[in-house]
């Protein structure tokens, strides 16, 4: 993955105590360095995000348990914003390999040129007022919700697997 510093991975609205651990899981072992849970409540505050914690420092991952997403924006100040739904919710498809060399294009006029990613933890995940934050995208021609661990793989393969020219 290409200066993974720069990508922050959010998952938001969740309830789940094994979505938020298996979140940080895969964040982790798939290379990610900084992840953020927002708006977490029931078992997925009281227990799932303390095993988080363990899990995060274990493998030396930056994890920041925020109250919303306007939280994480406010910390994050990223250049880019983007919130990963499924196509019935979004007419863009990530393009990663562009929004990259763009960015990577761009970022000597920045000084923070990080890019975060919003995953629901719920279905739909987000509020068109939530949305309109940054830009909803979809990684699959995939109108049903394939839930936020499977989207989280899904954008992490694909990271690790960019080659940009």
């Amino acid at each position: 993955m290409e200066n993974p510093q720069r990508f922050f991975f959010c998952l938001h609205n969740v309830q789940s105590r094994t979505v938020v651990v298996e979140f940080v899981k895969i964040a982790s072992y798939l290379g990610a360095k900084n992840i953020i849970v927002t708006r977490a409540s029931s078992s997925a505050a009281q227990s799932g995000v303390p095993e988080a914690y363990k899990i995060a420092y274990q493998k030396n991952v930056n994890l920041f348990y925020l109250k919303d997403l306007t939280d994480a924006i406010e910390l994050i100040k990223p250049k880019q914003i983007f919130f990963l739904v499924s196509s019935r919710y979004s007419q863009t498809k990530l393009d990663l390999s562009k929004v990259l060399k763009a960015h990577i294009k761009e970022s000597a006029k920045y000084e923070n040129d990080s890019i975060l990613f919003f995953i629901g933890g719920l279905s739909p995940g987000f509020s068109k007022i939530e949305m309109s934050r940054g830009e909803s995208v979809y990684l699959l021609s995939i109108e049903d919700d394939i839930g936020p661990l499977a989207t989280l793989s899904i954008l992490l393969y694909e990271l690790m697997n960019l080659k940009l020219d």
